[in-house]
């Protein structure tokens, strides 16, 4: 039995998962999906699993304080993030990361 509890979050269909709703309405599925299930939701877009945070407190653990626990090329975030967010610290790493980070740091 596996110890950790899976986020809460849509089904999708057995074969593509979410990958649908992304593609046509993903602001929308992303707003319902934190509506219906909370701070952090589950998706599955094929093969990979994505997961959305919410609360400032997570979000804040995962970008800043853990950074170095979460890899973003590997999770190819990226690839999903950047038609959406471009070139920000949400979807950069690295050198690129660090520029951005410190030009929004107050």
């Amino acid at each position: 039995m596996n110890k950790y509890k899976k986020a809460p979050g849509p089904k999708g269909t057995p074969i593509t998962g979410n990958l649908w709703s992304f593609w046509l309405e993903l602001f929308k599925m992303l707003k319902n999906g934190h509506e219906q299930y909370g701070d952090v939701v589950r998706y599955r877009v094929l093969n990979k699993t994505y997961h959305l945070l919410t609360h400032p407190d997570d979000i804040k653990h995962v970008l800043l304080s853990n950074k170095e626990n979460y890899s973003r090329s590997q999770a190819n975030s990226r690839q999903l993030l950047h038609p959406i967010t471009g070139d920000s610290v949400i979807s950069l790493e690295g050198k690129e990361w660090q520029q951005r980070r410190r030009l929004g740091a107050p």
